[in-house]
């Protein structure tokens, strides 16, 4: 009796495997969609001296590293502050590279940072950004990256403009250049 108890139920279990364990018969079981990716669009360039977005144009996964590009500065400039806004649930701030551009001449001792906004008010898309030369040692000018920023790319498809506000670049006395061009882009998911 023991015997007979047994046979069935070695040919259902080889049956199972065989048939791909019951997925449907036999293993048709659809493959896990594409790992979310992410493209950048610049906005129109507008005419110089300017501060422009450059990103990838080929699609991008896991992250998305864009560099805000200083381009034909002919003030000497001493550092540079910028909000810039995004939509959090597209992508999220990961972390930041110091540029080329204020690393000019006799090598400056420099300040970076970029943070999302905290505080009384938190807001995990405003990128919050600095970037200084450090003592008596003058302005740059010219053209170079200021500052490389990386974002998360997040598990869903939409879109989002990469918006500067609070913008300024500054001369060695902490003040604002005057008639210097902003612009930014966007991001897609897909």
């Amino acid at each position: 009796m023991r015997r007979s108890a047994i046979l069935p139920t070695a040919i259902i279990a080889f049956l199972l495997l065989s048939c791909g364990g019951g997925n449907n018969g036999g293993g048709n079981t659809p493959p896990p969609p594409p790992p979310q990716g992410a493209t950048f669009t610049p906005e129109a360039t507008p005419s110089a001296p300017r501060i422009i977005v450059n990103g990838p144009s080929s699609r991008q996964v896991g992250t998305i590293t864009i560099d805000v590009y200083a381009d034909s500065i002919s003030a000497p400039t001493y550092g540079v502050a910028f909000d810039m806004d995004f939509d959090p649930t597209i992508v999220t701030f990961n972390g930041s590279q110091q540029g080329v551009f204020l690393d000019k001449g006799f090598q400056p001792q420099l300040s970076y940072q970029a943070a999302t906004a905290t505080g009384a008010q938190p807001n995990p898309g405003k990128l919050i950004v600095s970037a200084t030369r450090l003592g008596n040692i003058g302005g740059v000018t010219g053209s170079g990256t200021i500052i490389s920023l990386t974002f998360n790319i997040l598990n869903k498809g939409g879109q989002t403009s990469l918006a500067f506000s609070n913008n300024n670049l500054l001369d060695v006395n902490g003040q604002p250049l005057p008639g210097i061009n902003w612009s930014a882009g966007k991001i897609t998911v897909q």
